[in-house]
């Protein structure tokens, strides 16, 4: 099934991104970052999922928090572990009124870091114990597990490391999940489903200067929930799918059938509407 972000439109309100995207047709729709909280938001979705008929999952920064701080479920600061775990666990809860059986959620970092960074090259900083960082998202993931029960299958996607963050940071990677290693290690230690997004993967690859193409193929089999958008290989870009003559290449109806795709492409509504079309023949081949 495809699903379409709900930040490839550009509204402060989660209402008016649903009604957009519904009035071009779509009606899979990940709820996800860029919009305000407002106090009926929880009725709206459900008046507009009736509605229209429509299909939702969450996605990390959703619901949108009164107060905007960059959530870190590895962070050894008390209290952003602490927001942070409590915002995931109203996003547990609002998957389950919304009947929305997938959550993903961000992998952790070793750093803390402001909202206007979020997407930005960091400045250098001092890297929080890596064992110790493990050890904490292992934790809320625990946590997280209990409170979804049977009801919400959790995900965790993986980081994307980009050519100016490399540089910036050097051998030292301030994020989670970031690569295959990553991926085996933290699955040496907890079992835990991939929500594994494409492009991170690429940026990262790149930055590591490791094979995107081999690699990817092998943790492709290992997910059931993917992201899917173009960029230059540099950094995220969020693109048309088309654009990406790479991932284009790599993407196959055997490699994507059976799986929950959602597209985040944020540059314009010809771009989505190439882009879902592109995925729709393909799976229809």
């Amino acid at each position: 099934m495809i699903y379409v972000s709900s930040s490839c439109v550009q509204e402060i309100q989660i209402r008016k991104s649903i009604l957009r995207l519904v009035s071009l047709g779509y009606g899979n729709i990940e709820l996800s970052g860029g919009t305000n909280y407002y106090a009926n938001l929880e009725d709206d979705l459900q008046e507009i999922k009736r509605k229209f008929n429509l299909n939702f999952l969450l996605h990390n920064y959703f619901p949108p928090c009164a107060d905007h701080f960059v959530a870190n479920i590895a962070s050894l600061n008390k209290k952003i572990f602490q927001a942070t775990l409590d915002h995931y666990l109203k996003a547990i809860e609002l998957s389950k009124v919304l009947q929305a059986r997938k959550f993903g959620l961000h992998a952790g970092y070793l750093i803390d870091f402001k909202p206007n960074e979020l997407g930005n090259a960091l400045r250098k900083h001092n890297l929080a114990c890596r064992e110790k960082a493990l050890g904490r998202m292992i934790e809320a993931l625990d946590i997280l597990k209990k409170a979804a029960g049977g009801e919400v299958i959790l995900y965790l996607e993986n980081n994307v490391l980009s050519k100016k963050n490399r540089i910036e940071f050097g051998n030292e990677i301030p994020f989670l999940l970031v690569s295959t290693n990553d991926h085996e290690e933290l699955s040496s230690l907890t079992e835990f489903n991939m929500l594994f997004d494409l492009a991170h993967f690429k940026v990262s690859q790149n930055s590591l200067g490791k094979d995107f193409k081999l690699d990817c193929l092998s943790l492709l089999s290992t997910s059931n929930y993917i992201h899917l958008s173009g960029n230059n290989g540099i950094a995220d870009q969020n693109n048309s799918l088309l654009q990406d003559s790479e991932l284009i290449g790599l993407i196959t109806k055997k490699i994507l059938q059976d799986k929950t795709i959602t597209l985040e492409v944020y540059d314009g509504e010809e771009s989505i509407s190439e882009s879902y079309n592109f995925l729709q023949d393909l799976l229809n081949e």
